[in-house]
């Protein structure tokens, strides 16, 4: 019965209060200023189903973008080369220091951008590519993260978006706002890392593939 009254609680105060949620993307970071930098882990090619892309270029964020697929890298880097004060890093990040990993990818050529550095129970994730490898701690430090002022944190990595969370040092660097998919989550796993950060001191807003978790609320 918990789970069930979670479940409308979190999908009912996101409705109500904010809107739908494509509506409270737009009007939580269209009013954002313009000291906000976006830090993308898992930003594909820049554009595709990239939720904060319109708002972003709009504004003239600057942004830092990892990638950790050598093809897709490089249409990242080709979709987004006009723009100013963007970096990429064409590496996974991981829970602990390695200079290399495998990444397991769909053997569906369509499917190509689903990664991870696990096969976690997908059978047809076959395809193997040996990539660089960092933590986010090590990314921040690489990037010099905590001077870049509002972070704005969008992770889409198939599944493994709870491990990076789990990862970070928020000691260290506290992203102003979260925006995380949880599709391939198990419920319990995603009601934990809610939990985990409300704790932190975040506010959560949920869809039905993606999280918003917005800092001191």
């Amino acid at each position: 019965m918990s789970n069930i009254y979670w479940k409308i609680r979190e999908r009912a105060y996101t409705y109500l209060s904010q809107g739908p949620f494509e509506n409270l993307i737009h009007k939580t970071f269209s009013s954002l200023e313009l000291d906000v930098f976006v830090v993308v882990i898992g930003a594909n090619d820049g554009i595709t189903n990239d939720p904060l892309y319109q708002v972003r270029v709009k504004k003239g964020w600057g942004g830092l973008f990892v990638e950790p697929q050598k093809e897709i890298f490089r249409k990242l880097k080709e979709n987004l080369c006009g723009e100013h004060n963007l970096f990429f890093e064409n590496s996974a990040i991981v829970n602990s220091s390695a200079s290399q990993v495998i990444l397991y990818k769909h053997d569906d050529p369509n499917l190509s951008v689903m990664a991870t550095t696990e096969p976690r129970g997908y059978d047809k994730w076959v395809k193997k590519e040996v990539v660089s490898a960092l933590t986010f701690d090590e990314l921040c430090d690489k990037y010099n993260l905590i001077d870049k002022g509002k972070i704005v944190l969008q992770i889409d990595i198939e599944g493994a978006e709870s491990d990076l969370l789990y990862s970070i040092n928020y000691q260290k660097i506290k992203p102003s706002y979260i925006l995380y998919e949880h599709r391939y989550m198990t419920y319990n796993d995603h009601l934990l890392v809610n939990q985990f950060l409300q704790e932190k001191g975040y506010k959560i807003y949920r869809d039905r593939w993606d999280t918003l978790a917005v800092l001191g609320f």
